[in-house]
């Protein structure tokens, strides 16, 4: 789940049709099953999903043999589910239920049933397990979906290190689920897209290795926001880097939950609405956020305060469920946004997070990689060569932050060998 900008869409008449998604898997895999949000309170709906395993990324559109598509099911209720309830109704129809109250949910979640999807011999060098998907998206409805093409890191193995991520898709009610055989060039699955972004937001599998899966939490410092296309953040960089080395032993995931102008609120209640379901091995905890405000007056005091004790409270739920909270102290922000009222709670957050780490937890300072230092000290901005809008890190900043978190992997990669 490379975005967490979870966004609606309205699709009006011949504005549906298919969607599709073509991935990589570090690892031999046996099974599949797609998380689908919602983030209005109304139900939506996908006709059909099927997925087929393939050799190689082909034309990133259409798989090569020799397997066949595999359609998917609505999940057991047991388990975190559908609003059909758990019943197959023949035709594979998804029913992405809507949020039950919208103080509650920030997104709702709808798994499908776990379809026996199996992967093949990969022909890439870099042993790739290659994951096609599909979906037939009725008109007329509002949809929910992650913002985001990823174009850039198509291909692009200076950043994404071989892995690949295609979204595309034919709208016009254009079926290409019923009868899959695409005849289509892949541009027409980019430029006839269904909405700016991914139909598959979440996509999870049973590998043969058992795997280290991260999730991110906070909001557009941690979504992105500045790097290349708005996803490529430090933990993407860093996930991508160490993989390669334990493609076929140890399959490395990545959950991207944080968005743009999320309140720390909001936030936690989203890594809380993924975490049993994802079960991560490790969750990075952001050390600050300029979007909580007391009043309209942005991170003082009072709204820091709050904002710790929810981060102390998400440390808790992820120690509780013996996973690895990785606390981040606070990015820099503009010169604008750090007055006298933010630069106070701004430090003592530092100071705070910093006494954690000395009692053994895992920090990482993302004040003073990121941070300018004057004759005082830190003073909450940015160094100018890791930022392009002096509010967030750039490719270059998410670079910098990255190259801790790699240290920290390699350490969950070298435990879990043992």
């Amino acid at each position: 789940m490379i975005s967490g900008w979870i966004a609606a869409a309205r699709l009006e008449e011949k504005a549906g049709g298919t969607a599709c998604l073509t991935i990589g898997c570090p690892d031999d895999f046996y099974a599949v099953r797609l998380g689908f949000p919602n983030v209005s309170q109304e139900a939506w709906r996908l006709t059909k999903v099927i997925g087929r395993a393939a050799p190689s990324f082909n034309d990133f559109v259409t798989p090569e043999a020799p397997t066949s598509w595999v359609t998917f099911r609505p999940g057991d209720t047991t388990t975190q589910t559908s609003g059909n309830s758990g019943e197959d109704n023949g035709r594979g129809e998804i029913i992405v239920a809507g949020k039950s109250d919208t103080r509650s949910q920030e997104v709702a979640w709808t798994w499908t049933d776990w379809a026996p999807i199996a992967s093949v011999a990969p022909e890439r060098p870099d042993g790739l397990r290659v994951l096609f998907l599909r979906a037939l998206v009725p008109s007329c409805q509002t949809i929910s979906y992650a913002v985001g093409q990823l174009r850039t890191l198509l291909g692009n193995r200076n950043l994404n290190h071989g892995f690949d991520t295609f979204v595309g898709g034919i709208k016009f009610d254009f079926d290409r689920v019923s009868t899959p055989a695409s005849a289509e060039p892949t541009s027409t699955w980019v430029v006839n897209q269904l909405v700016v972004g991914s139909l598959f937001p979440a996509v999870q599998f049973i590998t043969k290795n058992r795997g280290i899966t991260g999730m991110v939490v906070g909001d557009s410092h941690q979504q992105g926001t500045s790097s290349t296309e708005q996803f490529s953040n430090f933990a993407f960089r860093a996930v991508t880097q160490v993989m390669p080395r334990h493609i076929g032993t140890m399959p490395l995931g990545l959950v991207n939950t944080a968005a743009g102008g999320l309140s720390s609120a909001q936030s936690f209640l989203r890594m809380m609405e993924l975490i049993d379901e994802v079960q991560p091995s490790y969750v990075i905890l952001p050390g600050w956020t300029y979007n909580d405000r007391t009043g309209h007056i942005n991170a003082d005091r009072v709204a820091m305060e709050k904002f710790f004790a929810r981060l102390l409270m998400a440390a808790e739920q992820c120690e509780a469920r013996g996973i690895l909270p990785v606390f981040m102290t606070p990015f820099p922000r503009d010169v604008a946004s750090m007055g006298p009222e933010q630069m106070e709670p701004w430090y003592w957050l530092r100071a705070e997070i910093l006494e954690i780490g000395r009692k053994g937890a895992t920090v990482i300072d993302s004040a003073a990689l990121l941070g300018r230092t004057s004759p005082g000290g830190l003073d909450g901005t940015y160094k100018s060569e890791y930022t392009s809008d002096n509010m967030h890190p750039d490719d270059q900043g998410h670079a910098a932050l990255a190259e801790p978190l790699i240290l920290i992997l390699n350490k969950e990669c070298a435990n879990a060998m043992r």
